[in-house]
């Protein structure tokens, strides 16, 4: 089976970005990267959503190769996480917009 790590590798590879490249649109190091890509560092949420932005795919994709049950739990779960990201976004954005008028 082929787990996250690999399919990003895959799609990094696919879009001709090296580590280097990633690593900088993430603002970490290349070795912080390249222990992510290999699976010796944990990739939180926040982090693997950001690499989906950079490779242009879905973070559910990551987990294609994974059984349907665990994909469509991992599907809901991200769902749900990008929902909480957008409620989190809007208010910060109140909050700044409060911030100013003071």
């Amino acid at each position: 089976m082929t787990n996250s790590t690999d399919i990003i590798r895959n799609l990094r590879v696919q879009r001709g970005y090296s580590q280097s490249y990633m690593a900088c649109r993430l603002g970490i190091s290349q070795q912080s990267f390249s222990k992510m890509e290999r699976g010796e560092s944990v990739i939180t949420m926040e982090r693997m959503h950001a690499i989906a932005q950079i490779l242009d795919v879905s973070v559910s994709q990551f987990f294609h190769s994974m059984d349907l049950q665990t994909k469509q739990e991992i599907s809901e779960r991200v769902e749900l996480l990008e929902t909480e990201l957008e409620k989190v976004k809007s208010q910060l954005e109140t909050l700044t917009l409060h911030k100013r008028m003071f």
